[in-house]
């Protein structure tokens, strides 16, 4: 009597599973350490050189900037599963990660979410993840990553470490 109970929860587990309703769309990457300022300046050059534009912003208890959602032309492999319509945000965090004598020290990850709509639906969704879409993160990614190694090193005070 249990088993035959049973069989129905599995197959239903099954096709829930096969179904991709638990996939998501939603982009993350480790991008690197900075400090607050850095982080926020940062972030916003690679937000406006991408054409995204902020929609709201914190920095308690950490530091959290999201985008607008912008439309975007579908990639080509979108294209190909039916896909009508794109857009896609921007959401950046960053969570103190240890204190210098010169401030807190932030470990920043950025996600890049994704919504797509086939023609004739109503309904967004946001369980595609195309392998052009991650191409597109993965160039927003090392842009961002760049744009914090070209801070280099920074000396505050004296030239202590220069001293003869």
């Amino acid at each position: 009597m249990k088993l035959r109970n049973l069989i129905p929860s599995v197959g239903l587990l099954i096709v829930a599973c096969a179904s991709g309703g638990g996939g998501s769309a939603m982009y993350q990457r480790e991008i690197g350490n900075a400090s607050g300022s850095d982080t926020f300046d940062r972030a916003r050059l690679v937000i406006n050189r991408f054409h995204y534009e902020i929609a709201e912003q914190d920095s308690i208890p950490y530091i959290r900037i999201e985008t607008y959602w912008r439309p975007r032309q579908p990639f080509a492999d979108e294209q190909a599963l039916g896909i009508t319509d794109a857009e896609s945000r921007i959401v950046v965090t960053a969570r103190i990660r240890g204190e210098s004598e010169l401030g807190s020290i932030y470990n920043i990850r950025l996600a890049l979410e994704n919504r797509v709509r086939v023609a004739g639906s109503p309904d967004w969704n946001e369980t595609t993840n195309t392998p052009e879409f991650r191409q597109y993160a993965d160039g927003i990614v090392q842009n961002f990553k760049q744009e914090l190694t070209n801070i280099g090193v920074r000396r505050f005070g004296g030239d202590a470490c220069c001293a003869p």
